[in-house]
């Protein structure tokens, strides 16, 4: 044996000046963080006969977390030797941690590749009482001066809603089309990482998957879907079609700034894992040279049953598209107006030509002929705009001129349409100014029901809802994901008509959807397999989303912060449904049940005491995790404070005040305010970016619970049963990961869970199994030690301690985390009671745990395999943790650990 352990610390230190050579201290790194885990390393060292000094412990039920429950993907990972044998290897730069006790132990530049990962193959901000017009939703409205392109068009005035500050639009006569020529697509088939699909209609160009960024970004987040480079706002045409779900979403690929608008477009099989695709020729508005042509905000659904009839050869139908085309032919005039496409694959669309004769009406009502260029550009246009007239010639031989938009507004936007299951005909809401609500038994003609200029928003959608515990359903308007509306959908005076709920001062009640400045333009997936209402928003703000010029001056925006990569990000999606709360029906939205698979290394603290002296997440480190905190304020207890994504200067709070039972999440503080986006006014309404926001969180039987996601430069918190929400957008420094929780006052109980999230865009570490074993060796901590021996106790802790420490490491990896789960569950198998000699044999069978096959030869002892030693003793008293040198038990342990190691690493190398 002590030939054994001259041999590895001969490797190690030479004549006890340090490490050797640089080549052979990089080999010894590596091993130390890999083949040695601090985790194991501290069993090895120990078990050579270094005198090794633990830090004194004080494990109490409330500084130490625990893991929650185990999951059928928590249980141990059996690596078998076949396994190890076949494992392939990868190459590895110097620089990089792993493994290696000696030169015979593996090859130059190989390590045991990590195990499998499991990850799975427009703008409207109302305030009370107007619309918020200088907000840009999509400036869909508006041809604005200065793209990157340099491209200008010169625009008239309307009176109506406008989201550009310094531009106001309505028709646009004779303008040259040189102005606007279109910018070279440069997301093309060139950037591609996916084979080509074939297209059913064989009309466009081939689709293709957009390359993720390889570099490492500052900001991106990791498990919200955000669009891989250039700018994007509104999510658009979702819809779960054939398994997967599609997600559009409005799209200006060739910069991060506001431009002419295309459909970015990305499926999901699980609403986790995303993968974007490029842009379909239909909805690129980069290939359209005869004037130009954005698109807008729009719609898709299943059309099952085919009652469009585009799709008599097929079995189950297609999808159709209905979305604003905003712009104008050469020679024409611009505005909005709604067209459609179809597919069979969601990919590759084909926009009919209706045969609609159309005419356009001057100031004077007179009708002219378009030209054959404008009938194209028209030819799928199923809503006109007012001054586009449709074309009935009468049987007497007269002729009418219809107008599609009974309203006459230059605001005609954003289609919503959905199966209307009562009236057994597709129902389409439209605004981007006052809301119309039209029918239609095809897809394809349409008739206009109720014009509710009453009601004034952008991206509408009604949603047809459960009422949970109950049998009802009710109808809720959705006005931009800002508001929305509860009541009915009903005929009045023959027309399909919202009717909604009012308040106590008779008018209709309006509600927050988020109390937040970073959530717009929500929309759902039409869903007509599953009927799950699963809604996402932009997670954005106009007031500062793009840079903005105010009386000369240029305000940067969130492209100061992000760079010139990416501009756009995505809520996260959820289910939506109503619940009866104390003030009457509200809207839930629920983070959806997929994203439970993507918790990795979860950790939870029951019955903790919160005080102004509370370290409980002292040792946790990450910008990417979910947090349930529930607690119980007392008297005296003033506030409940939550800081996360924290550095020595900076943090985002998280308050709950007891006494005036408010929320607040305050990003005032969240980052250097010369660095921070600026902000400015729009119409009356001030959304500052460094600034705190708040909503009325009334306490719940005595209680408060919190939902708390964290996503690199996003927080979203969700109260009040999910009816409260707030969205904000916060851009940490990247060393600004720690958190702390704690109550002002009087202390109050907490129950807190903990979880660390995986991305969909990098291969993540499974912290699963490791966290599983580290709850079990929580159990024992916490209740003190009265029973086992100092050394053992004290090397189960310090192992604790690293393993603890690894979970938030950059440099953990699959085979890191096997080793510090089998270091732990020895560091268990060696606890001994003291005075015996032995380990302890009063094992609780409920409270055990399996010992994971990971090539590694663990002391055998006489506790059975699946099995832990556990103590009676409830004391917190401190432990000294003074290990005793050479202990024989200790070093039988490590030398056979170290054996086995190195056996692994020769089966690879053979």
């Amino acid at each position: 044996m002590s030939l054994i352990i001259q041999t590895a610390w001969n490797f190690i230190w030479k004549d006890g000046e340090g490490f050797m050579d640089e080549r052979k201290s990089s080999k010894v790194t590596t091993a130390l963080k890999v083949a040695a885990l601090p985790a194991s390393a501290y069993l090895i060292i120990t078990g050579a006969g270094l005198n090794v000094q633990a830090e004194e412990i004080t494990p109490t039920i409330s500084d130490t977390p625990v893991i929650v429950e185990e999951t059928q993907e928590n249980k141990d990972i059996d690596m078998t030797q076949s396994d190890q044998e076949s494992a392939p290897v990868v190459e590895i730069d110097a620089g990089i941690t792993t493994a290696t006790l000696s030169e015979e132990m593996m090859t130059d530049q190989t390590i045991l590749d990590a195990m499998e990962d499991q990850k799975p193959s427009e703008t409207e901000y109302l305030n009370d009482s107007s619309l918020d017009s200088g907000s840009e939703e999509e400036k869909e409205d508006s041809i604005t001066e200065g793209t990157e392109t340099g491209s200008k068009v010169e625009t008239g005035k309307t009176e109506t809603t406008d989201k550009s500050e310094n531009v106001d639009t309505s028709e646009i006569d004779g303008v040259e089309t040189s102005a606007k020529q279109p910018l070279e697509n440069e997301q093309s088939t060139e950037s591609s990482n996916l084979d080509a699909v074939q297209a059913d209609e064989g009309t466009e160009a081939i689709e293709v998957a957009v390359e993720p960024e390889t570099e490492d970004e500052e900001y991106r987040l990791q498990y919200h879907f955000s669009n891989e480079q250039g700018w994007s706002n509104d999510p658009n045409g979702m819809v779960y079609y054939n398994g997967q779900w599609h997600l559009f979403f409005q799209y200006y690929p060739d910069g991060v700034n506001h431009g002419m608008m295309s459909w970015g477009h990305a499926v999901s099989d699980d609403l986790i894992h995303w993968t974007e695709l490029g842009i379909s020729d239909t909805f690129n508005a980069a290939l359209y040279e005869n004037g130009f042509r954005w698109h807008f905000s729009g719609s898709a659904v299943w059309d099952i049953n085919n009652t469009s009839g585009f799709f008599n050869d097929s079995d189950n139908g297609g999808l159709v598209a209905i979305w604003t085309i905003a712009g104008m032919p050469s020679g024409g005039s611009f505005s909005q107006r709604q067209a459609i496409a179809y597919s069979t694959d969601g990919i590759h669309w084909t926009e009919p030509d209706l045969g609609i004769e159309r005419v356009y009406i001057d100031g004077d009502g007179n009708p002219t002929e378009m030209t054959e260029v404008q009938k194209d550009y028209y030819k799928n246009v199923i809503l006109g705009d007012y001054h586009v007239a449709r074309v009935i010639h009468n049987d007497d031989g007269s002729v009418t001129y219809v107008n599609d938009d009974p309203l006459s507004s230059n605001d005609f936007r954003d289609p919503k349409v959905f199966w209307h299951e009562d009236s057994q005909q597709w129902i389409m809401v439209v605004a981007g100014g006052p809301l119309r609500i039209y029918s239609s038994p095809d897809l394809i003609h349409w008739s206009p029901e109720a014009m509710q200029d009453e009601i004034t928003t952008e991206c509408p959608e009604l949603y047809y809802l459960p009422v949970q515990g109950t049998n009802e359903y009710k109808y809720v308007l959705s006005e931009g994901g800002r508001w929305y509306q509860i009541g009915d959908f009903e005929q009045v005076d023959g027309v399909w008509t919202f009717v909604p709920e009012v308040g106590a001062d008779g008018t209709p009640a309006r509600y927050e959807m988020n109390y937040a400045p970073d959530a717009y333009a929500a929309q759902s997936f039409n869903d007509m397999v599953n009927h799950r209402v699963v809604m996402v928003q932009w997670m954005s703000n106009w007031s500062y989303a793009d840079n903005t010029t105010v009386n000369g001056e240029t305000l940067e925006g969130i492209r100061k912060v992000l760079g010139e990569e990416h501009n756009g990000q995505f809520t996260l999606f959820s289910e939506l449904s109503l619940v009866q709360t104390p003030d009457g029906l509200r809207l839930q939205q629920k983070p959806v049940a997929e994203y439970d698979s993507i918790k990795n290394a979860v950790f939870e603290f029951k019955d903790v005491t919160l005080d102004e002296d509370t370290d409980i997440l002292d040792d946790f480190n990450s910008q990417q995790f979910q947090m349930e905190v529930e607690f119980e304020p007392e008297k005296g207890t003033d506030e409940v404070v939550i800081e996360v994504l924290k550095n020595t200067e900076y943090e985002t709070t998280i308050t709950y005040n007891v006494q005036t039972q408010t929320l607040t999440v305050d990003r005032s503080n969240s980052m250097d305010p010369e660095k921070a986006p600026a902000d400015h006014e729009q119409n009356g309404t001030w959304f500052k970016f460094l600034y705190p926001y708040s909503a009325k969180v009334p306490m719940e039987d005595g209680k408060v619970k919190l939902n708390i996601f964290v996503d690199n430069y996003s927080i979203e918190v969700y109260a009040n049963n999910y009816t409260t929400v707030l969205t904000e957008l916060v851009f940490p420094d990247k060393d600004a990961t720690a958190m702390d929780i704690y109550a002002i006052g009087t202390p109050v109980k907490a129950n807190i869970k903990f979880a660390t999230m995986d991305s969909y865009r990098e291969a993540n570490t499974d912290m699963r199994d490791l966290s599983g074993t580290m709850q079990t060796v929580y159990d024992i901590l916490s209740k003190g030690n009265k029973g086992y021996t100092n050394t053992s106790f004290a090397e189960l802790q310090d192992t604790y301690n690293k393993a603890l420490g690894l979970v938030f490491s950059g440099d953990a990896n699959d085979q890191t985390v096997v080793l510090a789960n089998s270091a732990l569950k020895k560091a268990l198998s060696d606890l001994m009671f003291e005075g015996t000699g032995t380990p302890n044999q009063d094992i609780s069978a409920d409270e055990g745990i399996g010992t994971a096959d990971t090539g590694m030869n663990v002391t055998n002892t006489s506790v059975q395999t699946g099995q832990i030693a556990q103590t009676s003793v409830q004391s917190e008293g401190t432990v000294d943790t003074a290990v005793n040198s050479g202990v024989v038990g200790g070093l039988f342990g490590s030398l056979l650990s170290l054996f086995g190691f190195t056996m692994l690493f020769k089966r690879r190398r053979d």
